[in-house]
């Protein structure tokens, strides 16, 4: 059917970390880049991404089209480890 296409969701691998990060900077205000309200891109991207993807990558997941990514999702398994990371920053 014209206009269908079909999402795939997958682990998260390094190589998607760049394309995460400028998602969530693009997106970041209502669908808006995050420039609206802050300059620095990697410190922004920094701040909302960094842990998952480096330090706990097993729980992030990206949605793929047609092999590019379109989405994600991510997590962590402990608000505290994670809530320490951010105290040592």
């Amino acid at each position: 059917m014209p206009g269908e296409f079909s999402v795939n969701i997958r682990k998260f691998e390094s190589k998607d970390r760049g394309q995460l990060r400028s998602i969530s900077h693009d997106t970041a205000f209502m669908g808006q880049p995050a420039s609206v309200f802050f300059e620095g891109r990697e410190v922004f991207c920094d701040a909302l991404n960094l842990y998952f993807t480096d330090y706990e990558p097993e729980s992030c997941f990206v949605a793929e089209v047609d092999s590019v990514v379109i989405g994600y999702l991510i997590g962590a398994k402990s608000k505290i480890t994670r809530k320490k990371f951010l105290m040592i920053r």
